[in-house]
């Protein structure tokens, strides 16, 4: 699909003393369906909206700067517990890739827009398949997270978007599921890096990380997700930098320490999410 998430106005941007990687409230000039449907028809058309429809971009007026709005994790367990696996070949295992709220993402999300970046680099890496299943309740838009698999010249990422307020258990929700097979690599001593970065097409030039649309209709307000949010170059025309960050990290046949962001946050620190 083309139409992803709607466009920035050209020139517009974020406001002087937004706080860094916080959302920008967006409103739509397109027509409205029935009243009980409201929410939902404009968040579907954020999604849809074409070139013809005009998008405004403003600051989140009084948005207190958190240090994290939220991540997402990937895990090896349904209760996301474990970000490590040791996976022989010939083996399968199953990636549960949850939401983490915190800081404005703290009382649910609308949806997310992400992609992970599977090994160090854009090269193939042969003999590691994904399958993924995301949320029947959600509208998925794009290739998919984790693939098409690098090396081709298809872009990838995902938009994942629900009909309501998604709260999960109060601290994170399953966004989906990703079915791993080690079909050539034997050598478990050969680590695959996975971590969630930003879109490889992202829906605003300013917001070029993983991130959260938030539970404030009508406006659904977009955040950057982990704790190394920074300035960056902004290659679009807006000629403003824009924010970038990571967030989430597993590891295949490794050994090293996970962590939510490129900060070192490590998994202790994530399970203090749980407990506030």
């Amino acid at each position: 699909m083309t139409d992803r998430l709607g466009r920035l106005r050209k020139g517009a941007g974020p406001a002087k003393g937004t706080p860094p990687g916080v959302a920008h409230r967006a409103t739509c000039s397109t027509g409205r369906g029935p009243q009980e449907r409201d929410d939902w028809n404009h968040m579907s058309r954020r999604l849809r909206i074409g070139m013809g429809a005009t998008m405004m971009l403003l600051p989140l007026a009084g948005a207190p700067a958190f240090a994290t709005n939220g991540n997402i994790g990937l895990f090896f367990d349904p209760g996301a517990t474990t970000c490590q696996q040791f996976l022989p070949c010939g083996q399968t295992t199953i990636i549960y890739v949850f939401a983490l709220f915190e800081g404005a993402s703290q009382f649910g999300i609308n949806g997310a827009e992400y992609k992970v970046q599977v090994g160090a680099d854009s090269l193939p890496d042969p003999g590691w398949s994904f399958v993924e299943s995301f949320d029947p309740a959600a509208v998925m838009i794009g290739s998919g997270a984790f693939v098409p698999v690098d090396g081709t010249a298809v872009r990838r990422g995902v938009d994942v978007l629900w009909p309501t307020c998604q709260v999960g258990d109060g601290t994170k929700i399953l966004i989906e599921t990703v079915l791993v097979l080690n079909s050539l690599q034997c050598d478990t001593n050969v680590e695959l890096a996975l971590k969630v970065v930003a879109h490889d097409t992202p829906s605003f030039q300013v917001l070029r990380c993983p991130l959260f649309m938030l539970c404030d209709a009508p406006t659904y307000s977009q955040v950057c997700l982990g704790s190394n949010v920074v300035e960056c170059p902004n290659p679009g025309p807006l000629g403003i930098n824009a924010y970038c960050s990571t967030s989430g990290e597993a590891f295949l046949n490794g050994t090293r320490d996970c962590t939510v962001a490129t900060q070192a946050v490590t998994w202790s620190v994530v399970k203090g999410l749980y407990r506030r």
